[in-house]
C-alpha cells in the first residue's frame, strides 16, 4: 500500500495543478437525462446519481492493487 500511495500522490500533484481554481457544472447532464424518453435511459445509462459508490470505490481500489501495484487477485466475494 505504500507503493501505491506514493503512486497516488504523484500522479495528484501532476493532476493537482490543472485543477486549481476550475470548477465543473454538471446541470446540462441532469437536464440532458430529465429530456430522455425512457426508452433512451435504458440504452445509455450514464445517470451518475445511480451508481453504488460504496463499491464503485472499493471496485477502483481493487484494481488499482492488482492492476498497478501487480497484487495477486482477489476474490472480491471473500473480501466484501
Amino acid at each position: 500500500w505504500t507503493r501505491f500511495y506514493g503512486k497516488v500522490g504523484a500522479t495528484y500533484t501532476i493532476v493537482r495543478k490543472f485543477l486549481i481554481d476550475t470548477h465543473f457544472k454538471s446541470d446540462n447532464l441532469v437536464t440532458l437525462i430529465d429530456m430522455m424518453t425512457e426508452e433512451d435511459r435504458e440504452t445509455f445509462n450514464f445517470d451518475v446519481r445511480q451508481i453504488n459508490w460504496s463499491e464503485y470505490i472499493f471496485d477502483l481500489q481493487m484494481g488499482a492493487k492488482v492492476f498497478l501495484l501487480k497484487d495477486e487477485v482477489v476474490d472480491h466475494a471473500k473480501v466484501r
